[in-house]
């Protein structure tokens, strides 16, 4: 297999859920349904309006699905959501999935949506996620401003 690069994805997060990962009051990010990704995925953070921005990069350490009242007992606490938003938020899921993320950091500089579609013509934030190529002007834009 070797040393093959790791996968990358953007995810949406509201503004104070960045902030409670950056934090370390929230270690687990709450799905729908489980992206196909594994361990050691880059996940890359885009905060909604009002920052409009992709501001940190965190890693996949494991992801759990099952039913939701199982995950809420594991992983509540690590949410940084009441009972009441997680068990709204997965009304109706038929998979639902808690996604561990470790290493989460802030980049060097955070890349708006405007200067992000000032290269990459046609840009959206995604709404559950997006695979970020390898070579793809997305990834090339971003991996310098995670660099320390």
């Amino acid at each position: 297999m070797g040393n093959r690069a790791p996968d990358n994805i953007l995810i949406s997060l509201d503004a104070c859920h960045a902030d409670n990962i950056l934090a370390g009051t929230k270690t687990v990010e709450v799905r729908r349904r489980a992206p196909r990704v594994s361990a050691g995925t880059r996940v890359w953070i885009y905060s909604k309006k009002p920052r409009a921005r992709i501001e940190m990069v965190a890693v996949v350490a494991e992801i759990h699905e099952g039913p939701a009242d199982v995950l809420w007992s594991r992983f509540g606490p690590e949410s940084a959501i009441t009972g009441d938003q997680f068990f709204t938020y997965l009304d109706g899921a038929e998979r639902p999935c808690v996604i561990r993320l470790s290493g989460a950091r802030r980049l060097r500089a955070p890349l708006t949506l405007a200067e992000m579609r000032s290269h990459v013509r046609g840009f959206q934030p995604p709404q559950f996620f997006k695979r970020l190529e390898p070579g793809g002007q997305e990834l090339a834009l971003l991996e310098p401003l995670a660099e320390r």
